[in-house]
């Protein structure tokens, strides 16, 4: 070998060893995340029919061991009117959550407006998915409308 092999050697050893990144280990966040969240934006108080809450969780791991998603509902002021859960069993253990597959990450039940108020106003709506292990997703929140109104009738 000749002299230039050596420097060529040692210049690449030295590109590939300051090039080398100091990685410090991934932090202990949950692999799952609440993707989607579907409801009405405005509820009647007056309806006596269900409305249907449905979350969306995506994980990289099993949702098997996923819990159910909590629900808070809340008024302007942070206080919690009520608290439920939405289920991912296809119905089975809870048959009227209106949960149609168990086991796809989509968690749902059915609330009736009075259930949760029975005064026209505002509330937020936060939901937080956990696992097995105790991790926790971020919550996402959204506000809903709830109001008096009644049916239509036509004359």
């Amino acid at each position: 070998m000749t002299k230039y092999s050596y420097i060529l050697i040692f210049a690449v050893y030295l590109l590939i060893w300051g090039c080398a990144e100091n990685q410090e280990p991934p932090l202990a966040t949950p692999q799952f995340e609440i993707s989607k969240v579907r409801l009405d934006e405005a509820w009647n108080l007056k309806n006596t029919d269900p409305y249907t809450v449905e979350v969306h969780v995506q994980t990289s791991g099993s949702t098997s061991e996923l819990l159910p998603v909590v629900l808070e509902v809340s008024d302007g002021m942070g206080s919690v009117l009520y608290t439920d859960s939405l289920y991912d069993d296809g119905a089975a253990y809870h048959p009227d959550d209106g949960d149609v597959i168990a086991g796809d990450g989509v968690f749902r039940n059915r609330f009736r407006a009075d259930q949760i108020t029975d005064q026209p106003v505002m509330l937020t709506f936060s939901f937080q998915a956990s696992d097995i292990k105790n991790e926790q997703s971020a919550v996402y929140s959204t506000d809903i409308r709830f109001d008096n109104n009644y049916k239509p009738v036509v004359v």
